[in-house]
């Protein structure tokens, strides 16, 4: 360290400030990329994770589905193989919209680091710019000509060229000092006068360098930010794909996932609607042999008020007891045994609804359980 440093200690504040403040902005870029790997690498794991959620909720939802259907041996034997398929593109669902969301916290942990690169990008070019600023006024500081003239117009007896700067004309007027002879004092006071001028320019030339050496270090480092940014646009594009494709394999999954359970509710579906229809039509037929029922009972009644001799009369009366002991009740047998059916096929359906409500309560509970 130099005399002058302790004159001007401030130039000492400059360079340590300039050291502080590029380590600072190092440090923080440092930390931010840290924790963005981080939040890469837990979302990773996530991925990872949910594929393997998926699987055990499967075997899992297999299990007990195969409990609840082996109540009833026929509709285990016929619906087994669908309601399990139905189950696994569930669940596939289900973990690609846990994939997609995670893929999203992922596109968006990119866009902020980028952000993040951009605005320190900003931030050291308007260091650089400061530093540049700072350097030219140093460097006009620094420069000679005024002595070069006043040297000229003085006459003293000092060589001086256009190539000459602060430091050779130091050593010029050192060598000028020290031949100077000792009486003459008043010259050597003039020449000890410039030679502290022209130390305190040379004492500007190793902030000059440094700052020139810290303005090349910062347009490296934005150079570097520059290239990580355009690594991360990649990266953004790639992950917005990757989200796209997400979405379209969900889109197929929920159409497979609706023909699936049109396939599976056309086991209950299309035998509860033929049952309807028949109870429709049985409905319907009984109401007409009660109409038909009450006719013949009107026109009996008729026959007896009038007290003719009807020829009729004995047809009537045979098919009011063939409509009263026969047809009716056999109508009436025939819907009672409808609606045990009906009641049977929608108590399998209740089953299968219900292991489906099961399931998804099931992954619910297991998703929050995660969470927690």
């Amino acid at each position: 360290m130099s005399a002058w440093d302790i004159v001007l200690p401030h130039r000492l504040l400059v360079n340590r400030s300039l050291r502080k403040a590029s380590a600072n902005l190092l440090s923080r870029i440092d930390e931010y990329k840290t924790e963005f790997e981080m939040e890469i690498e837990r979302c990773t794991a996530e991925i990872e994770q949910a594929h393997a959620d998926k699987d055990s909720d499967f075997e899992k939802a297999k299990l007990s589905l195969i409990d609840e259907l082996s109540k009833d041996a026929d509709l285990f034997a016929t619906v087994r193989t669908e309601l399990l398929e139905y189950v696994d593109l569930f669940l596939h669902r289900q973990c690609l919209y846990k994939i997609q969301d995670v893929k999203w916290l992922e596109k968006q942990a990119l866009v902020e680091y980028s952000d993040f690169l951009t605005e320190n990008m900003s931030l050291i070019g308007e260091e650089i710019d400061i530093l540049e600023a700072r350097k030219d006024k140093l460097v006009v500081q620094a420069k000679v000509e005024d002595i070069k003239e006043l040297v000229s117009l003085t006459g003293c007896k000092i060589a001086v060229n256009g190539g000459d700067d602060a430091k050779s004309l130091l050593e010029k007027i050192r060598e000028l000092f020290d031949s100077c002879d000792s009486s003459d004092w008043l010259k050597k006071h003039a020449l000890n006068k410039l030679r502290s001028v022209l130390q305190e320019r040379v004492d500007l030339f190793p902030i000059i360098q440094y700052i020139s050496w810290t303005i090349q270090q910062k347009i490296q480092s934005r150079r570097q930010l520059s290239g990580e940014r355009r690594g991360i646009a990649d990266e953004i594009k790639d992950k917005t794909n990757e989200i796209k494709e997400t979405r379209k394999s969900i889109n197929t999954l929920n159409k497979s996932l609706d023909e699936q359970a049109r396939i599976v509710r056309e086991y209950w579906a299309i035998p509860i609607t033929q049952l309807n229809i028949q109870l429709c039509y049985l409905y319907k037929k009984k109401q007409a042999a009660y109409e038909e029922y009450e006719e013949i009972s009107d026109s009996i009644e008729r026959i007896k008020s009038t007290q003719s001799s009807d020829s009729s009369w004995d047809d009537l009366w045979s098919t009011k007891i063939e409509l009263r002991e026969s047809v009716i009740p056999k109508i009436k047998k025939e819907i009672a045994s409808m609606n045990d059916d009906l009641k049977q096929w929608e108590a399998k359906r209740k089953m299968l609804y219900l292991s489906r409500d099961a399931l998804k309560c099931e992954h619910i509970a297991l998703k929050r359980q995660n969470k927690i």
